[in-house]
């Protein structure tokens, strides 16, 4: 459109450049000065008159000009719907002939799953400590509808859910609400974690009604009751983060109602001086879980009534002093069945019962800030029938010279609790292996089928270094006789000690003595399980035999060792060193 103006002419607007249509102002009268209006000068009543005239006039022209800009607001609104609605029509065409429609609903369930439900990543994240809401199915469903559809309908995306309770966020129950109406009937796996200040409890509150108010906010309540409608599909509970439980009581009026039915594995919080301190009716519920299996926690107290010991499978803590405490824990726990300690600490103690169990089958013990000696008051008072597996680690480093492995508390209590071992791993890196020790401790787990060594690479006090004591004691040709025959995987980690060619080829050697076609040339395939994998590693840079070219000692005398392991590879054996 255009606008023509010209001294004492009307104005015209250009409406339409093809038909030539204007709108033409009717009423064009001249404005008053600007230095009349600044003067303060009165009209007179001519001037008055003829002024209110104007006013009309202008007025009744400025209603034209409404009704014509509506006429083409109008007219102009129609164009862009019409625009919208073709827009969305071809948009429609090209997403009906996208690449993507071909892609099967099972590799956008295996894609969802793995941006939501992978890595320990919770399906829903919600922490005021970082102003973050984390909700992967929830962004997925608003993309589009046919994503929508999907998420919709795969429930497991929505089946987790890692929330922070202190300070929450406004409305955000809402969106806790969604998560648990599209997780349908699946089975949750819940995390409460509390991220308010420790600090602030001494500084800033006298009274607990105050400092609940202060950690939980204006939606902490609401928060929670949106968990509570859900509890019965828990299957997984962790509360290990959450510090200030005991401020649950100043929720609620009266005790809530709380049902674990399908809860099979909890993480709790436990102090060093006692039993954590959830309320009572946050205990109950927990302690009658008909399921509950599996228990981890970083300690255990002395206070054996809140949890049901005596139905738990499966229990890992992260520390436990004394070997009273462990085997009072095992003898409450008479159907455990596995049990990790991550941080065994010895203390002094008089004499100790020996307990017998026939359910413990996985043992792990470590014992980092510790000498491997802390190990012997446990082999001393256990005796495990049904031991299948057993870890023991310790980082521990003390002046030399230490005390060679195995150590006879250990042979002691395999030979007394004629036990099924198959598989042990042990990580005493400040420890040589004995010759003499190591056969009599074989001899005691005939059943081995898997053993992970980790000792001291330099010399033991017999004068020979620990992977060349252990490879001679599984000789075929050995006069103890053949040692663990049920042995498929063995894996030595000695970094100290440099390797050489001599050493290459007795690893290799034992490779074949002990694989399949060496046990039928030495007539022993009945009763000697073939060898699947022999890894020794010299170094943790983790370099294989395949690049011993380049060790240095040249390609004339690596090449039939490189040779022997190719072809004990094609026979079934995996025979890797590590330098």
């Amino acid at each position: 459109m255009t606008t023509k103006l010209e001294q004492n002419l009307p104005l015209r607007t250009s409406l339409c450049s093809r038909c030539d249509t204007e709108f033409v102002t009717r009423v064009h009268h001249p404005p008053i000065p600007l230095d009349t209006l600044q003067s303060g000068e009165l009209p007179s009543q001519t001037e008055t008159q003829q002024t209110l005239s104007f006013i009309e006039e202008e007025e009744a022209e400025l209603f034209r000009y409404d009704e014509e800009i509506s006429r083409l607001r109008r007219i102009t609104g129609e164009l862009e719907a019409q625009r919208l609605a073709l827009h969305n029509r071809i948009e429609a065409r090209r997403s009906y002939l996208a690449t993507t429609r071909k892609i099967p609903l099972e590799i956008w369930e295996y894609v969802f799953t793995e941006l939501c439900c992978t890595n320990s990543r919770y399906a829903l994240t919600i922490s005021p400590k970082v102003e973050c809401v984390d909700a992967p199915a929830y962004t997925i469903s608003r993309v589009c509808s046919r994503w929508r559809k999907i998420a919709y309908s795969r429930s497991h995306l929505w089946s987790s859910f890692s929330i922070d309770i202190s300070n929450a966020l406004p409305s955000i129950d809402t969106l806790l609400l969604l998560y648990i109406e599209k997780s349908h009937t699946q089975p949750l796996v819940i995390q409460l974690t509390d991220s308010y200040p420790l600090e602030d409890r001494d500084d800033n509150y006298f009274l607990e009604e105050d400092y609940a108010k202060a950690l939980f906010g204006n939606n902490g309540k609401a928060l929670f009751l949106a968990l509570l409608s859900c509890m019965e599909r828990c299957t997984r509970l962790d509360t290990s983060d959450f510090y200030r439980c005991n401020m649950l009581n100043h929720l609620f009026n009266e005790p809530p109602t709380i049902s674990l039915p399908a809860l099979h594995t909890i993480e709790v919080l436990a102090f060093s001086w006692g039993t954590p301190n959830y309320p009572q009716w946050f205990w109950d519920p927990i302690h009658t879980a008909p399921l509950l299996t599996k228990v981890i926690t970083p300690s255990v107290w002395e206070d054996f009534d809140t949890l049901p010991w005596a139905q738990l499978t499966t229990l890992d803590v992260r520390e436990l002093k004394g070997t009273e405490l462990l085997v009072e824990l095992i003898t409450t726990c008479p159907n455990l069945v596995s049990l990790q300690i991550h941080e065994f600490i010895p203390e002094p103690h008089g004499p100790i019962s020996t307990p017998v169990t026939s359910s413990l089958q996985n043992l792990a013990i470590g014992a980092e800030h510790s000498t491997p000696s802390s190990f012997d008051s446990i082999f001393a008072a256990l005796t495990l029938r049904s031991l299948t597996s057993l870890e023991l680690s310790s980082a521990a480093i003390w002046p030399s010279p230490s005390r060679d492995w195995p150590c006879p508390s250990l042979t002691a209590m395999l030979e007394r609790s004629s036990t099924s071992l198959e598989r042990l791993s042990i990580s005493f890196p400040e420890l040589g292996l004995a010759s003499e020790a190591v056969t009599e401790f074989l001899k005691s787990t005939p059943f081995l089928t898997q053993l992970e060594v980790n000792l001291c690479g330099g010399l033991s006090i017999t004068g020979r270094d620990s992977t060349t004591g252990l490879l001679t004691a599984l000789n075929l040709s050995n006069p103890d006789g053949v040692l663990v025959p049920k042995l498929e995987r063995l894996y030595i980690l000695q970094r100290a000690l440099r390797t050489h060619p001599e050493m290459m080829r007795l690893i290799v050697e034992t490779a074949e003595m002990r694989s399949r076609q060496g046990l039928e040339d030495w007539g022993r395939i009945e009763d000697v399980v073939p060898l699947k994998a022999l890894c020794v590693s010299f170094s943790p840079s983790r370099d294989s035999v395949e690049g011993l070219e380049d060790y240095g000692y040249g390609d004339e005398s690596l090449a039939p060792v490189l040779d022997r392991v190719r072809t004990l590879s094609r026979g079934g054996t995996r025979c890797v060193i590590e330098y």
